[in-house]
């Protein structure tokens, strides 16, 4: 029961400072997609370039390995 109720307080947590963050006001009828959204093009927008570069140098690794 601690265990949930721990979860529950730390997901609690990250959602207010994600809201925060993105600046999304709580209570408004749209405050989860607001912070989903924004969290996922965030983490998107950074991670594209990084994740192309990560999958181009697997391929080539992959290709040289044959």
């Amino acid at each position: 029961m601690r265990l949930i109720l721990l979860l529950i307080v730390i997901v609690a947590i990250l959602a207010l400072v994600q809201s925060k963050r993105h600046g999304c006001k709580f209570g408004d009828d749209d405050w989860f997609n607001c912070v989903v959204d924004s969290t996922a093009k965030e983490y998107y927008s950074s991670a594209g370039s990084l994740g192309r570069v990560a999958h181009a140098e697997a391929e080539a690794a992959r290709a040289s390995a044959m």
